[in-house]
């Protein structure tokens, strides 16, 4: 089995999150027979007038996070495990203020954070070395069985 992930960014003024679900190509390709069919009767329309999932937009009222444990149950069905990584945007700023006054007040120097001062960089990075650093826990899961979901906070 070779594992596939597919990973979906959602921000707002105070966070930024990146989350995904690990499955095989097989498993992907049934859960989207499933999926599919369930978007006009349950899901939401884009701007471009084609109905999707969008917790956000489910969020929005109690009818429609009525209908998220349907698309959860496709989720169960077909996934075998999800993992995320949150990124405190109003913490992530005070950091890189706190590091650039330091320096600037200790050493006299400037800071140019890079691309180390972009939130989906960052996100990116904690989800991508928490996988890394837990990789055995993928590994090791055998195939048609599930694992806990493996979640990453910073």
């Amino acid at each position: 089995m070779v594992p596939q992930a597919f990973i979906d960014e959602s921000f707002s003024d105070e966070e930024f999150i990146l989350a995904g679900h690990i499955a095989s190509e097989e498993n992907w390709a049934s859960f989207t027979k499933e999926w599919e069919p369930l978007l006009p009767a349950f899901g939401t329309l884009n701007d471009q007038g084609k109905y999707h999932f969008k917790m956000k937009e489910m969020a929005q009222s109690p009818d429609r996070m009525a209908r998220v444990p349907i698309f959860y149950r496709v989720i169960e069905d077909h996934v075998i495990t999800s993992i995320s990584a949150r990124l405190n945007l109003i913490d992530f700023k005070r950091a890189q203020e706190r590091i650039a006054a330091t320096l600037a007040f200790r050493m006299n120097w400037g800071v140019n954070f890079g691309i180390w001062a972009n939130p989906y960089f960052v996100a990116f990075r904690i989800l991508l070395d928490g996988f890394h650093t837990h990789r055995e826990k993928f590994t090791s899961i055998p195939v048609g069985e599930k694992s806990t979901s493996f979640l990453m906070k910073e």
